[in-house]
């Protein structure tokens, strides 16, 4: 009120050759004082711009330069019940349209909307969006969206997952050699594989089939081990999650009761273990670069409560198309325990042990990962 009285106050002071800058919150509240009425200005109007109102207008004017000033600048004054409201208006005649998108990421489509003025409302299941708006301004949208809502770029990854069994592979030895017709060292395939921090993990474009044709040699002698070597679709800026799992059972918790006869009631959950690969891929036209994030766990044990090892590597590659990069090194020595026992003999307290036996296999082994973009 006090900021009211002090515009009218210079506003009476100014001389005929002044004029008077104001921001539209505050020329509208002088009108509202000088007409009596309440006017209400939408929250989404710009603030900010000022006028300039020469100060030897008359007053009787005010109002009508105000709409003068709504209408240049895309504005309304709308009569509501008891009070008038200032809000933006749409040239020509609103209605609601509707757009289907295809591939476009549901939240980018909000945040695009965030960037308009229309009213929207984004319906995930039907992937369409309603605007309302304009038949013009709905063009225009609708030539952004073709723009940007396209098929990404996709390509073919191949991944070799290997388990190399190191004792094996030393037993064996490196006299035993594969006649690959080729000036390559097949010593480089073997210690790739076996001992890789001898090696380099990048495999030129004439070693990869003679690579090929050692994995083989060495997956026929039981030395490595071809867990799985799958062909996946990969989309740019599109996560590909590739899994080879086992679904087992281990007690997580027993309860024992007592009502005339005793009851143990054992809970039984469910975990996945095995590999785990997970790609983000980001695709160029004559590179990809791919964030890794693999798991790979192991059952120590056949307990009721299974002990499991994990390894986990995260890492970013960068490939061209027909080239393979060597994902190696991740070494891990396993004790795989086995208890046996005599029935109900092997569950006395004290004396159990007496009944079991107990069996331990220690196995040292090499993972890797051979990833080729076609």
């Amino acid at each position: 009120m006090k900021k009211l009285l002090l515009i009218l106050l210079a506003t009476l002071s100014l001389t005929a050759s002044e004029f008077i800058d104001i921001t539209l919150r505050d020329y509208v509240r002088i009108v509202s004082k000088q007409k009596n009425i309440s006017i209400i200005i939408d929250e989404k109007i710009d603030k900010k711009f000022s006028l300039f109102i020469a100060s030897d207008v008359n007053t009787k004017m005010y109002y009508d330069i105000l709409e003068t000033i709504l209408k240049n600048n895309n504005l309304k004054l709308q009569l509501r019940k008891n009070h008038f409201f200032i809000t933006s208006v749409l040239k020509g005649t609103a209605k609601v349209y509707k757009y289907k998108f295809d591939y476009i990421n549901d939240e980018d489509i909000k945040e695009i909307m965030k960037l308009y003025p229309y009213k929207s409302t984004y319906v995930k299941n039907l992937k369409t969006l309603f605007v309302e708006s304009t038949s013009k301004q709905f063009k225009k949208l609708t030539t952004l969206f073709k723009t940007i809502d396209a098929l990404p770029k996709q390509l073919k990854l191949k991944v070799t997952i290997l388990d190399t069994n190191i004792a094996k592979a030393k037993e064996y030895g490196i006299d035993n050699k594969l006649n690959i017709k080729s000036n390559t060292n097949e010593s480089f395939f073997f210690n790739l594989l076996a001992f890789p921090f001898t090696v380099s993990n990048t495999v030129t474009t004439t070693q990869r089939t003679n690579l090929t044709s050692f994995i083989k040699f060495m997956d026929s002698n039981n030395l490595t081990e071809i867990l799985s070597s799958p062909t996946i679709t990969i989309f740019d800026n599109k996560e590909s999650l590739f899994e080879v799992v086992k679904n087992i059972p281990y007690k997580s918790g027993e309860t024992v009761s007592n009502d005339d006869i005793t009851k143990t009631t054992t809970s039984i959950k469910y975990k996945d273990v095995g590999l785990k690969l997970q790609v983000l891929p980001t695709i160029n036209d004559n590179d990809v670069f791919l964030d890794i994030d693999l798991t790979s766990e192991n059952i120590l044990d056949t307990s009721e409560t299974p002990t499991i090892s994990k390894r986990h590597i995260k890492q970013y590659v960068t490939l061209k198309k027909n080239e393979t990069f060597v994902l190696t090194g991740i070494n891990q020595k396993e004790t795989f325990k086995d208890i046996s026992g005599t029935p109900f003999l092997s569950k006395i307290w004290g004396l159990g042990w007496l009944f079991k036996n107990e069996n331990e296999e220690v196995k040292t082994s090499n993972l890797t990962i051979l990833l080729e973009v076609i």
